[in-house]
């Protein structure tokens, strides 16, 4: 008698997946770069098809000046929002009729 041939059963069956990553738009890209992320995005732009070498060197640089120039201001205005504030504390610590002040 012959040997039977068995079906295989689905646990003996091999899935191959592969993981493809779904093309991102370029205008999505440049949203992230300059609206979301900022230099967080620079990874996604390198390795982007979309663009050429010189429009990534180009691009990078622009994040980051404008990383910068948005870390200064936030620097400059948070220090302008102390002094204001040092201001407005000293402003209310008049005395009151208890003889303390209102802080």
């Amino acid at each position: 008698m012959p040997p039977r041939k068995t079906q295989p059963r689905d646990a003996d069956r091999i899935t191959v997946a592969k993981i493809v990553a779904p093309p991102e738009p370029r205008w999505a890209l440049l949203v992230m770069l300059f609206v979301g992320m900022g230099p967080l995005a620079l990874p996604m732009l390198w390795r982007s098809p979309h663009f050429s070498r010189p429009s990534k060197v180009v691009l990078t640089v622009l994040v980051m000046v404008i990383f910068v120039v948005a870390v200064v201001i936030l620097f400059y205005v948070t220090k302008w929002f102390l002094d204001r504030w040092a201001v407005l504390t000293a402003v209310l610590q008049f005395p009151s009729p208890s003889g303390r002040g209102l802080g």
